[in-house]
Parts: C-alpha cells; structure tokens; sequence
C-alpha cells in the first residue's frame, strides 16, 4: 500500500523533476528567442541588403541614364561650340568678301577709267599723228616748193642735159601733187 509519505515523496520528486524540466524549457525557450531573434535579424538584414542591392541597381540605372544624358549634353555642347566657330570663321568670310567686292567695285570703277583713258588717248594720239602729218605733209610740201624754186633758179644757169637728169629724179606726190627729189 501507497503511504502518503510515500506519494508526497513521490510527488516532491516528481515536483523537483518538472521544476528542473521547466527550468530546462524556459532555457530551451529563451535560446528558441534568441535565435528567433537572430534569424528576424538575419532576414532583416538579408531583406536590408536585398532591398540595398536593388536600390543600388536603380541607382545604378539612374547613373547610366545620367551619363546618357551628360554625353549627349556633351555632344550638344561641342556641336554647338562647332557651329560658333564656323558661325565665327563666317562672318569673317563674308567681312572678306565685302571688302573684296569693295576693292572690285574700286578695280572695275578704275578700269573703266583707264579704259576711257585709253579711248581718248588713242584719240589724242590719231588727232596727232593727223595733225602730224599734215605738218610733215606741209613741210614736205614747201620743202618740194622751195626745193623745186632753186632747181628752177639754178636751171636758169645751168646746161640743159642737168636739167634732165634731175628731172629724172623728180617725183610727184600723189597726195599733195608736190614734186619731191
């Protein structure tokens, strides 16, 4: 037969038995908390780091679509610059081209000039060379008269077979009617 002493002797080390054993769960239960914990921290911080490399990737791509844009800010920039330069180098062409179409006009103003210069040199020149001659026909011709008055004079005093022979050398100008030797 079952005494009480017995079952409270049973019962204390029953009770001392649990007591170890819940003593040994609420161990068991913090470690479980703790490496719930960890594990919470863990997937925070693998969630952290995911969410990190994908903001990092955005970022990324962002960066990308920055470049882009800075590149083709840079070709707008050097296109334009490109396009000031010959903008410049234009506008001195066309300075250029002014002042040579000026000094064209000047050119061709002077040659008109010189070339009615020319016109009435010649004209000058055919007004002399006329009058020139005129005077050379002239002279020639009161040359001849003179000429043909002291052959006449000297004739007078001369043989008669002279008087031929320079009548040989005698020759009538055409033009004036003159006599020349």
């Amino acid at each position: 037969m079952v005494t009480p002493a017995d079952l409270i002797r049973e019962l204390t080390l029953t009770n001392k038995h649990l007591t170890k054993k819940n003593e040994n769960l609420r161990m068991e239960n913090h470690n479980l908390k703790v490496t719930n914990d960890m594990l919470k921290n863990k997937a925070a911080t693998d969630q952290a780091v995911m969410n990190a490399a994908i903001a990092i990737k955005n970022l990324e791509t962002y960066n990308q679509a920055l470049e882009d844009e800075n590149q083709h800010l840079r070709q707008q920039l050097e296109h334009c610059a490109e396009r000031k330069r010959i903008d410049d180098e234009l506008k001195v062409f066309r300075m250029e081209v002014e002042s040579i179409d000026e000094e064209l006009e000047k050119r061709f103003k002077e040659m008109e000039i010189i070339e009615e210069l020319n016109e009435q040199m010649k004209m000058l020149r055919n007004v002399d060379v006329q009058e020139t001659s005129q005077e050379v026909n002239q002279e020639a011709a009161q040359g001849c008269i003179k000429k043909v008055a002291q052959e006449d004079a000297q004739e007078d005093f001369q043989p008669v077979t002279e008087h031929t022979q320079k009548d040989q050398n005698v020759v009538e100008d055409k033009d004036t009617g003159n006599r020349l030797l």
